[in-house]
């Protein structure tokens, strides 16, 4: 999606909510082979459209080096990136965001499509009388 094709999807998002505009978007960065998780790339030619029409703005699928590039140019609120029990690679990001009041919001918190697959995680559940995604989400 090219920075015109995000502002006509952010208009149009508001044309169909019948809303003047979005709250907070994030801009989901998408540099790698398979989009599959984070990759280096220069998040401005996407961000500086989304700027233009933010009040709030957040970036997802997002490395520290791209956060740290993305606070040079506006604001953000909020950095939505893969976690859960199997994927805990943003730990660091996560404390760091928190220091400085940024929300972390975690995306595929049960693993990927697929929930995540783990005999400790169903022994817990068990033990809490609970079920093993109540486990994971928590």
């Amino acid at each position: 999606m090219g920075p015109q094709e995000l502002v006509d999807a952010i208009e149009s998002n508001c044309d169909n909510l019948a809303i003047e505009r979005i709250s907070i978007a994030n801009l989901r960065l998408m540099f790698g082979a398979d989009d599959a998780g984070p990759a280096r790339g220069d998040v401005g030619p996407m961000l500086e459209p989304l700027i233009a029409l933010k009040e709030r703005a957040g970036v997802s699928n997002a490395l520290p080096e791209q956060v740290g590039a993305t606070r040079s140019m506006t604001e953000i609120v909020c950095v939505q990136n893969m976690y859960n029990l199997a994927n805990r690679g943003d730990d660091d990001l996560i404390d760091h965001l928190a220091e400085e009041g940024i929300a972390y919001l975690p995306f595929f918190p049960f693993g990927d499509f697929n929930s995540l697959q783990s005999g400790m995680l169903e022994d817990v559940a068990q033990d809490l009388d609970a079920t093993p995604m109540q486990v994971a989400l928590a």
